[in-house]
């Protein structure tokens, strides 16, 4: 009986001093846990909140966002939806412009599954087309307004538009597209093509006739013809849109939209966005704790997926919003004062823009603004703009179009942290840090298991998310191409059969679960808040230097964020003639996409491929644009006289020193 006993306290001993072995050895784990918990129970609340809300019961409801706007009419339908410069829309009006919307393509036979461009720069009237198309379940393609040439000719042909409706701005791009059609072995003729410049009138009179579109053809001998689409409107009733069939009525997971993203690799692709994914992102007004009597102020292009953050909180929850026509940093604070706006989105640039205003003491104190929500802020602009400016918090998130790895920093405190993840859910979380090789950008595996490495905190990886489509913040809808979604997956990193979302973005995470963005991999860059595909420009460049070895990369600049383009071309001759490329470029490309700087390497070799064939770019990337350390002769744009100029000594310091303007 004493030796039971014995041995009874001696396990009891053993267990306490191995319990206690394993709490000294997670000690700093266990402080860090007490201490983030007050900072993680609020966002447990406010996810619960959104969840529920937001997806779940919308989801049982099959409430598309459409849907959401017609409730929200019936319960104050002379509320302000948006503010448009000196215009008020209020949601009836969006309602009853969407009907009109709708009726007029379901007249023309557009059915569930048709796919209708849509290209303009900000205007009420562009989600009004939206709402209305999504009513039959034609999918709409959000196309950058600043497109023109092959880049734009790519996007329509990838979507599968059956008609496009573009702004008038947008005429002479695609006039030069369409002529190019015309002018190829195969024309394309079966795209309906519908201008429009603005509803001046509001909600147009009522017909129940409907008329064939109004023909805006010119005489010239390039047969360009477009359709007024506000004339088309005019004779197009704004009664309730009735479906013809049960099968037809959109659900919750359908397709909305095509938003266009470079990813990481290869030209832009269409990524499928659901009504499920966008009601899951207006989660956003519970993370930033709003109320309807807030008012967002967007100053980012539609085509953004940012921008559909605020727009989708408006409907889902009629909290007003400002659409910018245009962003203009001298006009910021005075649109904030004349709006009375709460919340303001933004991309990373756009902060650094209004920074380097000159002060306006008058505009800068006093103002409503108390929450800046977005992606991609330095942290010196952060500090800068949070001080200066008197604005409390700064909500950085991270998220891509097509991707199921999202996170918020809901404290807005912790500046430079794009989101983080509690402690104690982390080993269960979806997303981890994983070892890649920093030239090629493949994923480092294990050699005895073959699977993938973590990271350790304040390590450098690339960022990947589980993808188990049954949850809403784990699914991945991926692109129209079934080829391009699956290279964004990656098989069997932790276990035989999973699948992860692949990034393409580098990331760091410290002790207290926070995570830090550090770079982009593959054949992509990010200017002017732009997201920029290497393998479009090269291509164009090839073609413009009579198919020169040619590699496209992004490199760092004081002052600015993201990368400013950088090409590198084979000059061994010294032959290459700028003026052709500038040319071309200035006619293909939009202008965030021009490269900056091009190096005229002297030596082939200067261009090494990899055993695969592929630019090695990233000791190129190094050695970006110093004139001290490079032979190659190094010019950059100049945008006065709009041609590429020799780098200088003068302008390399001024552009070290943080003061040229790109």
């Amino acid at each position: 009986m004493e030796l039971v006993q014995y041995l009874y306290y001696a396990f009891v001993y053993f267990a306490i001093v191995i319990l206690l072995k394993y709490i000294w050895s997670w000690r700093n784990s266990i402080r860090n846990i007490i201490r983030t918990l007050p900072r993680d129970l609020k966002l447990l609340k406010s996810t619960v909140i959104y969840a529920l809300s937001s997806w779940v019961i919308r989801c049982l409801r099959n409430e598309t966002v459409f849907k959401a706007l017609d409730k929200l009419v019936k319960k104050h339908p002379q509320k302000t939806c948006f503010y448009f410069e000196s215009e008020k829309w209020s949601f009836k009006h969006v309602q009853l412009m969407s009907f009109q919307v709708a009726n007029f393509f379901q007249a023309q036979g557009y059915r569930k599954g048709d796919v209708v461009g849509l290209a303009m720069s900000n205007k009420p009237e562009m989600i009004c087309i939206l709402l209305g198309l999504s009513r039959l379940g034609v999918i709409t393609a959000f196309i950058n307004y600043n497109l023109k040439g092959h880049s734009l000719k790519h996007c329509l042909s990838v979507s599968n538009c059956k008609a496009v409706i573009f702004g008038s701005e947008m005429r002479d791009a695609f006039k030069d597209v369409w002529n190019d059609h015309q002018q190829s072995d195969k024309p394309q003729t079966d795209i309906t093509l519908y201008e429009l410049d603005r509803f001046l009138d509001g909600l147009y009179p009522i017909s129940q006739k409907f008329s064939l579109p109004v023909d805006k053809s010119e005489t010239s001998p390039s047969s360009f013809k477009t359709n007024d689409f506000a004339a088309c409107l005019r004779t197009t009733s704004s009664k309730p849109t009735v479906l013809k069939s049960k099968d037809q009525e959109p659900k919750f997971f359908d397709t909305m939209l095509y938003m266009f993203t470079s990813g990481t690799t290869g030209m832009p692709k269409p990524v499928l966005v659901s009504h499920s994914r966008y009601v899951l992102v207006s989660g956003a007004y519970h993370i930033l704790e709003l109320t309807p009597d807030d008012i967002f102020y967007c100053p980012l292009p539609l085509y953004h997926a940012f921008a559909f953050v605020g727009i989708v909180s408006t409907i889902m929850y009629g909290t007003p919003i400002v659409l910018v026509p245009k962003f203009s940093a001298s006009k910021f604070w005075s649109d904030i004062h004349y709006y009375k706006a709460t919340v303001c989105l933004y991309m990373g640039e756009l902060c650094r823009f209004i920074v380097n205003q000159p002060p306006q003491p008058e505009l800068e104190r006093g103002h409503s603004l108390r929450v800046m929500f977005g992606a991609g802020v330095k942290p010196d602009v952060w500090k800068t703009f949070a001080k200066r400016f008197n604005v409390g918090k700064f909500v950085e998130s991270y998220g891509s179009t097509e991707g199921n790895c999202s996170m918020v920093n809901q404290e807005g405190t912790k500046v430079g942290a794009l989101g983080y993840v509690p402690l104690w859910i982390r080993p269960f979380f979806s997303v981890a840090i994983i070892k890649i090789d920093e030239v090629t950008g493949e994923m480092i595996r294990d050699k005895k298991t073959g699977f993938a490495i973590q990271c350790k905190e304040d390590e450098a990886g690339e960022l990947v998310g589980k993808i188990v489509n049954c949850f809403p913040t784990t699914r991945y809808e991926g692109y129209t191409s079934k080829e391009a979604s699956e290279k964004k997956v990656a098989r069997n990193l932790f276990r035989k059969g999973d699948r992860y979302f692949r990034t393409g973005d580098i990331m760091t995470r410290d002790s207290l679960g926070y995570y830090y963005f550090k770079d982009r991999i593959g054949d992509t860059y990010r200017w002017k808040g732009e997201n920029v595909s290497t393998t479009e420009v090269e291509g164009l460049i090839g073609k413009l230097s009579n198919m020169r070895s040619t590699t496209v990369y992004g490199v760092l600049v004081p002052g600015t964020e993201g990368r400013a383009g950088m090409a590198a071309i084979a000059d061994p001759d010294g032959t290459l003639d700028l003026d052709v490329i500038n040319k071309g470029v200035e006619k293909e490309l939009p202008s965030y996409a021009r490269p900056v700087f091009i190096r005229c390497v002297k030596s082939e070799q200067g261009l090494a491929m990899t055993g695969s064939f592929k630019m090695q770019k990233f000791g190129l990337q190094k050695e970006g644009f110093d004139i001290h350390t490079i032979p190659d002769p190094i010019f950059i744009f100049n945008s006065t006289s709009k041609s590429y100029q020799p780098l200088g000594s003068s302008t390399f310091k001024e552009i070290i020193q943080g003061n040229y303007r790109f």
